[in-house]
């Protein structure tokens, strides 16, 4: 790190010991996708003065002044991909460290979701009434849900995404049936709500 000179004569600190700083979120090969967070711990035997957080070596994002040293960054200023965040420690002598590099992949492009079944305008009945999705991404889903009336029904993990709901557990007519995809980069798709008639 460097020293201030002046700096430590005005604080009248004999400071010759760097700050310590490591960025404890996002971890190490997260996927990160629109507005989150950064975060540094950081740590001097003096005192930490602030934490600059860069993208991709040297090109800065911002400056958190205050522990815990958070700041807010939106991934869709860069293209989708690995990327790195680093960041760099001053104490209040202007000794300097820079963390250690964490890797990321930045990935804002939404999953593909449709509803296989039931079909629109289906006359439903019986305990069994299957719901299929079929999803995609392009890293990987994390998980389908089902909604029947804005309610959630069930949540499914892996594929095939599928289930089944019990139809006599709601009054004949008309229902509201649509499931949502998840991808590991919290993006997150809709299919158009169909209606179907429990009978």
């Amino acid at each position: 790190g460097r020293v201030n000179v002046v700096a430590a004569l005005a604080y009248g600190v004999n400071d010759v010991d760097p700050p310590q700083v490591v960025i404890t979120a996002p971890k190490e090969n997260s996927m990160v996708s629109g507005n989150f967070s950064i975060v540094a711990e950081a740590i001097d035997d003096v005192g930490v003065k602030h934490v600059e957080f860069y993208l991709n070596g040297n090109t800065p994002i911002d400056i958190a002044e205050e522990s815990p040293y958070t700041v807010r960054w939106d991934s869709r200023l860069v293209a989708n991909g690995s990327h790195q965040l680093s960041a760099i420690a001053y104490d209040l002598v202007d000794h300097s460290t820079r963390s250690t590099v964490i890797h990321i992949t930045v990935d804002n492009i939404p999953p593909e979701i449709s509803l296989l079944a039931p079909r629109l305008r289906d006359k439903v009945s019986g305990n069994a009434v299957t719901l299929e999705a079929s999803a995609n991404d392009n890293q990987s889903i994390l998980k389908v849900e089902f909604y029947i009336n804005d309610s959630i029904h069930s949540t499914i993990t892996s594929s095939p995404h599928k289930t089944v709901f019990d139809s006599t557990g709601f009054e004949d007519g008309v229902q509201i049936i649509f499931a949502k995809a998840y991808d590991t980069a919290n993006n997150i798709s809709e299919t158009v709500p169909i209606f179907i008639t429990v009978d």
